[in-house]
């Protein structure tokens, strides 16, 4: 199986690419999830844009950390899941009918921020541990 590239010790990725693939399909469902969950949660929808944007962020560096150095994944992330936030707000507009606001995106953003922070060093602590484990 093809490993894929890590920037911790610059030594290959022990990890098969079948996982890289599970971490770009979590990506791509947690889009239609939070979509389909954010509006049936009894939260405020700003708290939700938040949490969900930070997750989708984080999930991201995971993914994209396979790909390139983590510095590089972290800021990838956030100004991915940041701009995913604008058609997001436009979709929920023509679905829901809840207005789009500039605030409303302002949320999406700080979530795509926070997602992308708490992602560095849990990232960092998860390698390594892996490569403890891997020994």
């Amino acid at each position: 199986m093809k490993n894929a590239p890590n920037d911790t010790a610059g030594n290959k990725n022990a990890r098969p690419a079948s996982l890289t693939m599970l971490r770009w399909l979590l990506v791509v469902a947690w889009v239609p999830a939070l979509f389909f969950l954010a509006p049936n949660l009894s939260v405020p929808a700003p708290i939700v844009s938040v949490v969900g944007f930070a997750g989708l962020s984080f999930i991201l560096v995971n993914a994209l950390w396979q790909h390139m150095p983590l510095k590089s994944s972290c800021i990838t992330a956030a100004v991915l899941a940041g701009i995913i936030g604008v058609p997001w707000e436009a979709v929920v507009f023509i679905v829901t009918g809840q207005e789009a606001e500039v605030s409303l995106w302002l949320t999406n953003a700080i979530g795509a921020i926070v997602g992308a922070v708490v992602a560095y060093p849990v990232m960092q602590k998860i390698d390594a541990l892996t490569r403890k484990v891997l020994r």
